[in-house]
């Protein structure tokens, strides 16, 4: 399993002026939402999807050029939304 995750915009033809302005704005946009995210990764072998993780953000590793996402547990359930809330912190 993938300990982090790292998105990035820089799609080819791009203004790079624009490609910063964008990485700032979704660097800015998830560390003020604090969000966690359930990751799941399409199974190359057939059409089933394989659970990652859940992720949070991790404002020591991110910058204003690039998000990354730390996995912060090995199982989720969904039914327990406070557990769910302490992985945020």
């Amino acid at each position: 399993m993938m300990p982090t995750i790292t998105e990035y915009w820089k799609p080819e033809g791009a203004d790079s002026a624009r490609i910063v302005e964008r990485n700032i704005d979704q660097f800015n946009h998830c560390s003020r939402l604090n969000e966690i995210r359930i990751t799941f990764m399409k199974n190359l072998i057939d059409t089933n999807y394989v659970f990652l993780g859940v992720y949070r953000l991790s404002l020591e590793l991110s910058d204003s050029t690039k998000v990354i996402w730390e996995r912060v547990a090995n199982e989720c359930d969904l039914n327990n939304l406070d557990y769910l809330e302490e992985l945020r912190n």
